[in-house]
This record gives C-alpha cells, structure tokens and sequence, in this order.
C-alpha cells in the first residue's frame, strides 16, 4: 500500500497536462474559426451597407430632392490608397466611425457627376455608384436607375462574394512568392498550405484560406447556344470577315463562332490593331462543349496584337477544348504571346484547357480578365497601376508567373488579383544592382470586372 501511496495524485496531474495539450492544440483551430465567422459577418454588414446608400439615392431622386451634399464625387469611389476618398454616411444618422458600418453614394448623369443643387428630370438616367464598408471590407453596388421608370435600366450589381475574396491573393494548395517587390503594406494573403512561403521578398502575411470561391467558368459560357449561335446563324468567324486590312482590323458587331477543328491565329511580323467597338461582343472558338482531343496546336493564338477596347465595352474571347494527353503547359488551349489592352474597356479571356500568356500588357483604364478551367501561366506582365484598370486572373489547377528573361533588363509589374483551386508560384528576379524586377501591388480589380456566369472548380480540378 505504501507503494501506491500517491499514485492517484501522479494520475490527476497527468490527466490534466493531457487536457492542457488537447485544449492547447484547439485554440488555433478556434481562432480560425471566429476569424471566418468575423470575416463573413463583416462582408454582410457591408453590403447592407451598399444596398442601404443605393435605395437612398434611388428613393431621393424619385422624391425630387434638389440637395446632394451627402454625395461623393464618382472618381473617388474607384480608386484604391489616396485614389479612394469617399463621403462616408452613417446608417444611423450618428457620426461616422472610420473602422465603422458606413455607406458612400455617387450619382451622376451624362457621364457628369450631379451637381449639389441638381433637379432630378423624369425619364433622365442616372448612374449610381454604392460603396458600403465595414471595418475595412467594402462592397459595391452599381446600377443604372431611370427615373419615372419604376426601376433600373440596364447595369449590373457587383459580382457574388462567392466569386472573389476580399484578400489579394487566393490559393487551395502551396503559395510560394520568391524574389518579388510587392508595394502594398500590411496584406493578407489566404493560402490553403500551411508550409506556404516568401523569400528575398517584402510585406507578406499568411492566413489558411476559409472558404471556397467560384474560380472557373460555368459549363454554359462554352455553349454556342448561350450566345444565340448554331451552324445556320451565318455568325461564322474567319480572319477573312475581320474588316480591313494590313494592320487594322476591326470586329463585326455581334457575337461569332470559330467551328474548326484548327486554330484560329492572329499575328503579325508587327503589331496588328484589332478594334472592338460594340459594347459587348462574344468570340467563341471550338466546336462543342464535350469536345476532347489530342491536339498539340492552341484552338487560340494570339501574337503581337493591339486589342482596342473602348471604355464601357466588353470583348469576350473564349477557347471551346479542353485537351486530352497534354498535361504540360508547352501544348495549352490559348496561347496569347505580345498583346497590348488598350482604349479603357475589358477584355476576357476564358479557357476550357490550359492558358499560356507571354507577355500581356495593359494601359491606361484597360482591364484583362483572365479565367482558366486548367492550369495558367502568366509570363512577363506589364500591367498599367491605373485606379480603374488592372488585372484578374483565376484558374482551377495551379497557376504560375515568371520573369522568363533573365538576361533583360526589363521591368515587369502586375496590378489586381489573383486566386487559383491549386498552388500559386510567382517568381521574380533581383539583378546586380539589388533591383527587383517584378513588381505586385495587389488590389481588389474584381469589384470593376464584368463577370460571366462562374462555378465552383470540384475537387479533383477537373474541367467544367
């Protein structure tokens, strides 16, 4: 007995301790857990906030209000930093707390901002911009609204909060960012990696990714029928029905259908100008949605073009293959090699297969959305720092970009955002000098994008 003495003392304490270890291993994962119910309620709060400062300036417009200086100027609701200089409104009537719930509206008609004293006119369409914010989140909403017209006229909401993350960058595997000079401060990047790493870089802090986002596009953007396209439409897309000649061409109005079983090639010895100027048109190159070969020609090429896109227009070009017996990124669906964005509308490319891009460059307010239902790489980007303008890129498998010269002196740079359902890796360069030469500022581009209908990628990544 004597032996025993104190053996159920020697037990508790070990109980304990165990205990400790098991509460002690909990409290990361409950941390997470409250930092993703904290994030979601603050993405709803905000867009209560932004659905809150649009039924005002609908409702005061319909009322005949002639007093505006609750607006804020529509330049100052798109930029980001010192570019974003809002007129913030309280939801309650209080004063309005910077880390608070707050709205911020501009209205404006004829492309002009509305003046303080304006009179609202029966049958005038105005352009209304709705920022809500909540401890730093922001939604937006914007909508055409005619009045007398009991509603909207056109314009669009901003995408779902399923569709892109508040965080800059988004990643479902291994996030590497390695010898990059990234310009923004204090940013957040979700990763679903824990060994997720930065080297010979700056200003980068990981957080395990919370929730799923729609990544890919939807089965129906890959449908001919969507876009009111068969064989008898006569909408057949050549190179030859492109009006113009030598190095200008222009776009017919409507959407068109590339049916070969080849490639559809636009290149040049110099830069061609391919001009756009409906306000939304549709190119769709492949024969149909199932289609699955072993091809090791791109269904998409595009090489030393301009693609001219006025402010307000859209031009979708979209790659209809997905390849079988391929699976590197040397045989991709869409191959865009020295292309230049410009004239301050959007442009997207959306790809059912893999996506290799060698140079892509925007200026001025022009937007590139890129979506692929595989994997992407992205080499030497130049994409304009532009408070409306920038760049989007997701993918359902693993995404890449590269400094692809290392004997350049040349300077690339990437402004918008990034997710993709696998691992992200993005490589730069230092030269003797210690400059880098890739440069990331990463902002939210999603909220000036123009969507199409997007999916969830599955588990496996496997193509829509």
């Amino acid at each position: 007995m004597q032996k025993q003495r104190g053996s159920v003392t020697v037990i508790a304490i070990v109980m304990l301790l165990f205990l400790m270890v098991v509460a002690i291993a909990w409290l990361p994962m409950m941390t997470m857990e409250k930092t993703a119910a904290s994030s979601d309620y603050r993405e709803q709060q905000a867009w209560y906030a932004a659905e809150a400062g649009y039924k005002r300036a609908v409702a005061e417009l319909s009322a005949g209000n002639n007093y505006w200086n609750w607006l804020s100027p529509e330049a100052g609701l798109k930029g980001e930093g010192k570019s974003f200089y809002p007129i913030p409104n309280s939801l309650t009537g209080t004063k309005v707390e910077e880390n608070g719930v707050w709205y911020a509206v501009s209205i404006s008609y004829d492309k002009n901002d509305i003046a303080f004293d304006y009179a609202p006119e029966a049958g005038n369409t105005y352009s209304i911009t709705a920022v809500g914010s909540c401890q730093g989140i922001r939604k937006v909403i914007r909508k055409d609204f005619t009045l007398g017209d009991n509603g909207e006229s056109g314009g669009e909401e901003e995408p779902p909060s399923d569709i892109f993350s508040n965080d800059f960058v988004v990643s479902g595997g291994y996030l590497g960012i390695h010898l990059v000079d990234i310009l923004n401060e204090n940013v957040y990047y979700n990763s679903g990696a824990a060994n997720s790493e930065a080297m010979n870089t700056n200003k980068l802090n990981f957080l395990t990714r919370d929730k799923e986002y729609k990544m890919v596009a939807d089965a129906k953007n890959f449908a001919a029928s969507t876009y009111g396209l068969s064989s008898a439409s006569g909408k057949a897309l050549s190179a030859d029905n492109l009006s113009g000649s030598g190095n200008e061409r222009s776009l017919p109005n409507g959407n068109y259908w590339y049916s070969g079983t080849g490639t559809f090639s636009l290149e040049s010895g110099e830069i061609l100008t391919l001009k756009c100027s409906a306000k939304n048109t549709v190119l769709l190159f492949g024969t149909e949605t199932s289609q699955r070969f072993d091809y090791l020609e791109p269904v998409l090429k595009l090489e030393n073009v301009v693609i001219n896109v006025p402010s307000g227009s859209v031009l979708t070009m979209i790659s209809n293959v997905y390849r079988d017996g391929a699976n590197s990124i040397s045989y991709p669906n869409t191959l865009i090699k020295n292309v230049t964005i410009t004239g301050g509308g959007q442009v997207t490319f959306i790809c059912r297969g893999m996506m290799k891009i060698t140079g892509i460059k925007t200026e001025g307010a022009s937007r590139v959305l890129l979506i692929s239902n595989h994997t992407m790489a992205i080499y030497n980007p130049v994409i304009a720092d532009n408070a409306n303008g920038g760049a989007f890129a997701t993918c359902g498998h693993d995404f890449d970009m590269n400094v692809f010269d290392d004997k350049s002196n040349d300077y690339y740079s990437w402004y918008g955002q990034i997710q993709s359902a696998g691992l992200i890796g993005i490589n730069g360069r230092i030269d003797a000098d210690n400059k880098y030469h890739l440069k990331l500022r990463f902002k939210l581009t999603g909220s000036l994008m123009k969507f199409p209908e997007m999916a969830y990628p599955n588990k496996n990544r496997t193509i829509v």
